[in-house]
């Protein structure tokens, strides 16, 4: 993925917008083709696994499932990653859902209308619902062996909109909490987000820094606009005032923000669920995210053993 997007910028949106557009059963992507240009509809909704290095796009992260991946620790065995042992032992399962889906299985799957997980946004349940169909008409503790699961990797991707308009609004949050004041000049208050370490601020604008202007620019889009405000007796700035941020805030930023510390990884929140009961146990990974691009190498995807049961995780 980061190296279609990374790109000729008119075929990365393109390959954004198939991803984006192919999440919904009815999704069509339009694109002009041919000398003539003629406009063209292409049915792009199917299954689809993609791997990269580096943060998808927002759009695209949402309507996924993410298993990011790890550097594999020294003292951990894994089990080469053979084609053609794969391929001996998917074959079997490929016949065996080819029958069941002939023996009226879809016909069923239509009529199946599973309950949203409470712990799981709006959005994340629409991804699941496929899956916890499969798993309610499968029966044998499957639903809640896949609720568990979900549970946990949604957990281990976040819950929080990590959008860079939300993440502005999370860090604004932060600096005023950080403070007494009810109102900050504008100029202060980028040069306050340019300090928060981990964030782009200080790197904004082709590494120049968020500026006031900067600021105005991001904050439109939530309606949120720069105001006279009082500094002292006699001087007055343009700056903004906490309430105009609380709308906001309720609606993008749910969590509290992050100030200090580190968070676990997604790999290490997998480790801790057993998707299975079984002694073997296959990870098959939708998409992947790394935040340090230089540290990643190919592997094979493994099956973890921890403590004698089979975990669900992907390391490199």
């Amino acid at each position: 993925m980061d190296a279609q997007l990374g790109g000729d910028k008119e075929y990365a949106e393109a390959i954004r917008g198939i991803l984006n557009v192919g999440f919904s059963k009815d999704g069509v992507f339009y694109k002009c083709v041919g000398k003539n240009f003629d406009l063209k509809d292409f049915h792009v909704f199917c299954p689809k696994c993609f791997a990269g290095i580096g943060q998808l796009p927002d759009t695209v992260s949402s309507r996924s499932i993410v298993i990011e991946m790890r550097r594999k620790l020294s003292e951990e065995s894994v089990e080469p990653f053979r084609q053609n042992a794969v391929k001996a032992a998917a074959a079997p399962i490929r016949e065996a859902l080819g029958a069941w889906a002939a023996r009226g299985s879809v016909v069923l799957l239509r009529e199946i209308k599973p309950a949203a997980i409470p712990s799981l946004s709006d959005r994340q349940n629409d991804i699941a619902e496929p899956l916890l169909c499969i798993a309610q008409l499968a029966e044998d503790g499957w639903h809640q062996r896949l609720t568990g699961a979900l549970q946990t990797i949604f957990k281990a991707a976040g819950t929080a909109n990590t959008s860079s308009g939300a993440t502005l609004l999370a860090d604004i949050r932060a600096v005023f909490d950080g403070g007494t004041a009810e109102q900050i000049p504008s100029k202060t208050l980028a040069e306050k987000l340019c300090e928060i370490e981990g964030r782009p601020w200080a790197e904004f604008s082709h590494g120049k820094g968020l500026t006031a202007n900067n600021l105005a620019r991001q904050l439109k889009k939530f309606k949120i606009y720069p105001v006279k405000i009082r500094l002292g007796p006699a001087e007055t700035a343009q700056g903004y005032r906490r309430g105009d941020f609380e709308d906001a805030w309720s609606r993008y930023c749910l969590l509290p923000p992050i100030q200090t510390g580190t968070t676990e990884h997604s790999a290490s929140l997998l480790a801790k669920t057993a998707f299975s009961n079984r002694n073997t146990h296959s990870s098959v990974p939708v998409a992947k995210s790394a935040s340090k691009p230089h540290e990643q190498r190919g592997v094979p995807l493994v099956s973890v053993q921890n403590g004698g049961k089979a975990v669900s995780e992907v390391r490199i």
